[in-house]
């Protein structure tokens, strides 16, 4: 190794996020339960989500690694997660996943809406579209609301408002959709309190 610089392994955040959800969703099961209405999924990815994200083949054959680069694309970097990471860590790991389970915007407009709210009535920043793309708005919005408030209880009231919300949708989804009882117990104990 003479004359080669050391440097630390490279670490991949994202994989270390997304490999808990690998293993909770059967890592590489194929599943069709008629009362989920994500349909055909594998690696936890649906058959929707898999078309949008450009994959054609047939969803038993998916790898992990096809899984794992659709989640970094569509549940990652394009609502901008990775962005919030670099702001609040725990924040951005708990709305990824939220986000996998009800959809990213869902979890952006959570951010916003909470952000809109903690405001001070427009001193902070200019108040937010609710769009779920945490854009370069969003994160200047989550900095300027960071920089009023100290980090740690900052960072604990904002990710506590994004639970609220997470818990409130699971609510009002099981009491619009009697079916959706059946899963409401795990929703909330493994997503919306994190408690799994």
């Amino acid at each position: 190794m003479r004359g080669r610089a050391m440097t630390a392994p490279f670490v991949d955040t994202f994989l270390a996020l997304i490999l808990p959800v690998l293993q909770e969703e059967g890592m590489g099961t194929l599943t069709d339960d008629p009362g989920d209405p994500g349909g055909v999924t594998i690696f936890g990815v649906t058959e929707a989500t898999a078309r949008a994200a450009g994959y054609s083949g047939a969803m038993a054959s998916m790898t992990e690694d096809q899984a794992v680069a659709i989640y970094r694309s569509v549940f990652w970097q394009q609502p901008g997660f990775d962005q919030i990471y670099a702001l609040i860590p725990t924040l951005a790991a708990y709305m990824l996943d939220i986000g996998i389970n009800i959809g990213p915007a869902a979890a952006g407009k959570f951010l916003q809406r909470s952000l809109n709210v903690l405001n001070e009535a427009g001193v902070l920043f200019a108040k937010l579209a609710v769009d779920g793309v945490c854009g370069a708005q969003t994160r200047a919005a989550l900095a300027a609301y960071r920089k009023k408030r100290s980090a740690q209880d900052g960072d604990v009231v904002i990710l506590g408002m994004v639970r609220a919300m997470a818990v409130l949708y699971y609510v009002e989804l099981a009491e619009a959709n009697i079916d959706d009882d059946q899963y409401e117990y795990g929703w909330l104990r493994a997503r919306a309190l994190s408690l799994a």
